[in-house]
């Protein structure tokens, strides 16, 4: 593989995909890994990359009391 590499392309489709939680009461945090390794070329390794996201619960306040 070169930059004047001039072969044909083979195409492929986006990543994409989709989460649907099951939370419990309790749950306040959800931590979601994903990662994708690719098959390497002649003469070298795979590569993989990795991406943890963590989402936390947003803090509620109770507008009422802070009023009264």
């Amino acid at each position: 593989m070169s930059l004047a590499d001039t072969g044909e392309k083979v195409k492929s489709l986006p990543a994409s995909g989709s989460i649907v939680p099951k939370p419990t009461k309790d749950d306040k945090v959800m931590v979601i890994t994903a990662s994708y390794t690719d098959k390497g070329q002649e003469g070298t390794i795979p590569l993989t990359g990795m991406k943890t996201v963590v989402l936390k619960e947003k803090d509620q306040i109770n507008l009422s009391k802070t009023f009264l």
